[in-house]
């Protein structure tokens, strides 16, 4: 008996029990596999094979070949419609050079037509008004003023007239002012180019306007009655002819 017990809880009946349960173990197992074997003489290798054969020739045929075109999509076409098409401009080596407008486009000033007329020793003046001289013309000598009662120099002429007679332009000329001062009451300068001018005064109703244009014989006033200064002389036209500003006698001029 004392053998037995030191049998079972020695280490050889561990050993032994251990053992006896890895065959059954193995045993089992042999069983499950003979169960699952393929009939008929069928490898499993074969099967095997074969699945992987088809999952190749399935992924082969899903792939498109090289160098096909893949189709897109409806959505994906409708997106690149979508992108705007951009251009690219055009660049040119040459350099743009500033434009510069030639010498002749510069502004100038306005002429003075007063440089289209000619006027001169030979050109004739024509009557202004038809009527008696009744003071001459005296710059080297002094006259009397009947009016003022005094002597003085005269620059111009007077030549009597009726009042309301009509005053024609002596030369073709440019009306450079008209005005009115005490002496000579309203008045009017034509130009006559070449600095010769002349000054008509005691008018009314005149006529034409400063810058026109009048030519020999046209109507440009009428006669007025004379001024204070000119009472005792009676109705008379004042006529000057100035040369570059210096007075000079019409009568060397008029027809």
């Amino acid at each position: 008996m004392n053998k037995l017990k030191k049998f079972f809880s020695g280490r050889l009946f561990y050993s032994l029990a251990v053992g006896a349960l890895v065959v059954a173990v193995a045993a089992t197992g042999a069983m499950i596999l003979n169960e699952n074997k393929p009939s008929d003489g069928e490898s499993q290798y074969l099967s095997l094979d074969e699945s992987a054969s088809q999952v190749v020739i399935e992924s082969t045929n899903s792939m498109p070949a090289v160098g096909a075109t893949i189709p897109a999509t409806e959505a994906e076409t409708k997106a690149v419609a979508a992108v705007p098409e951009t251009t690219v401009p055009e660049t040119t080596e040459a350099a743009t050079e500033p434009v510069t407008e030639p010498e002749s486009q510069a502004e100038t000033e306005p002429k003075d037509p007063v440089e289209n007329l000619s006027f001169s020793e030979e050109t004739a003046l024509q009557w202004p008004i038809q009527g008696e001289i009744i003071r001459d013309f005296s710059m080297d000598t002094t006259v009397f003023y009947a009016t003022l009662n005094s002597y003085k120099v005269s620059p111009s002429i007077l030549i009597q007239g009726a009042p309301d007679s009509e005053v024609k332009a002596a030369a073709d000329a440019i009306v450079g002012e008209i005005g009115n001062n005490e002496e000579i009451g309203n008045y009017m300068v034509l130009k006559l180019g070449s600095g010769y001018e002349l000054t008509y005064g005691q008018l009314k109703d005149i006529q034409v306007a400063t810058g026109d244009m009048v030519y020999a014989g046209d109507l440009i006033a009428y006669l007025n009655e004379p001024t204070i200064y000119y009472s005792v002389e009676g109705c008379n036209l004042y006529f000057q002819m100035n040369k570059d500003g210096v007075p000079v006698d019409p009568l060397d001029y008029v027809q």
